[in-house]
């Protein structure tokens, strides 16, 4: 029997990681969610109806509390159309449209965010790729990777290196 130096991966294991993956974001997206309302949503009922006592004028009165409403809940609503982002890969996810491909690293690339470095692999016809520091160390400039992305999308969600992992259709 020929030695297995791989990892074997396969569409309906890359269906489940994706699964696992986006259970994830809409369970801690809708944490989030909530503890923001219960923050945001009172202080904003709070501010707006301190704001109406002290005005006289009408339009005033609904214009100042539009915009204290609609800055104060911010963050509830960026947070609900991060959701709403993630319902719709898992829409995607459930239909089966995802691809798996394989690509080419063009170049490498790291950005200083906030205090870190972050380090990026590109390749062709799709956005650059957050990975991890080892991968990022291990992978030169034409190396080929396996890209899972959702049909017609161009962010890749999933890469595995062809050097250490072999995708088999069965």
């Amino acid at each position: 029997m020929e030695k297995q130096t791989k990892n074997i991966i396969t569409r309906e294991w890359i269906e489940n990681e994706l699964r696992f993956y986006n259970s994830a974001d809409i369970r801690s997206m809708l944490v989030l969610c909530g503890v923001m309302s219960l923050v945001f949503l009172p202080l904003t009922a709070a501010s707006v109806c301190g704001l109406i006592v002290g005005l006289e004028n009408i339009w005033l009165k609904v214009f100042s509390s539009f915009l204290i409403g609609v800055l104060l809940s911010a963050p509830v609503w960026g947070n609900l159309f991060s959701l709403r982002i993630i319902l719709n890969e898992r829409k995607l996810l459930l239909r089966g449209d995802f691809e798996i491909v394989t690509r080419k690293v063009q170049y490498k690339s790291e950005k200083a965010v906030h205090s870190h470095t972050e380090c990026f692999l590109h390749f062709c016809d799709f956005r650059e790729a957050p990975c991890i520091q080892t991968t990022f160390q291990l992978t030169s400039q034409g190396d080929e990777f396996y890209l899972v992305h959702y049909t017609g999308q161009d962010s890749v969600k999933l890469m595995f290196p062809a050097k250490t992992y072999e995708y088999r259709e069965i």
